[in-house]
């Protein structure tokens, strides 16, 4: 079976403007230039595949409802503009709310979980995948899984922390890898 090449994305931060905890449709800002940016990628014939921490989930900030509106709404986004995308989530959190929610799971990142569950279940190859996060954690579940190429993008909420360089926007992190 042939494996595809995988681009891994976190959602808050890097396709969208981190607000918080994002619940509903009008406080969810795409980044400006996301979807021309990842035309590069497209054309490069990768597997979008979108990881995020939803936490919010866990600590009653939004319903489970209201998280589905959003991510249906993510999705159509994405097909409106020719891309697929397949999304993954974790409502778990040490600190939850909600007594099911509350424990450290496998999934949520930095673990790699969410990551290779979508490898398995999309015969995605992670040596030849990228990943694209705003939090150190996204990187750690990259290296975890084994991907080799993971790229922090700048986020105004993200401490100084000079082992990790940070790349301006998507565009940049294209640039990079396909000169």
């Amino acid at each position: 079976m042939i494996q595809k090449k995988g681009l891994f994305l976190d959602r808050d931060g890097v396709i969208n403007y981190d607000f918080g905890y994002i619940d509903k449709v009008k406080r969810f800002i795409f980044k400006e230039n996301i979807f021309h940016d990842l035309k590069k990628f497209q054309n490069k014939n990768y597997f979008f595949v979108m990881i995020t921490n939803q936490s919010g989930l866990a600590k009653k900030k939004f319903s489970y409802r209201k998280y589905l509106i959003l991510e249906k709404f993510i999705l159509k986004e994405f097909n409106k503009r020719g891309f697929k995308i397949k999304i993954f989530y974790c409502p778990h959190h040490k600190n939850a709310k909600i007594s099911k929610f509350k424990k450290n799971c496998y999934y949520r990142k930095p673990n790699p979980g969410m990551i290779l569950k979508a490898s398995k279940l999309y015969s995605i190859d992670l040596k030849k995948s990228i990943l694209i996060g705003d939090k150190i954690s996204d990187i750690k579940a990259g290296l975890r899984a084994g991907i080799k190429k993971n790229f922090l993008v700048k986020n105004i909420k993200l401490k100084k922390n000079k082992n990790f360089k940070r790349y301006n926007d998507i565009n940049e992190i294209y640039k990079i890898n396909f000169k």
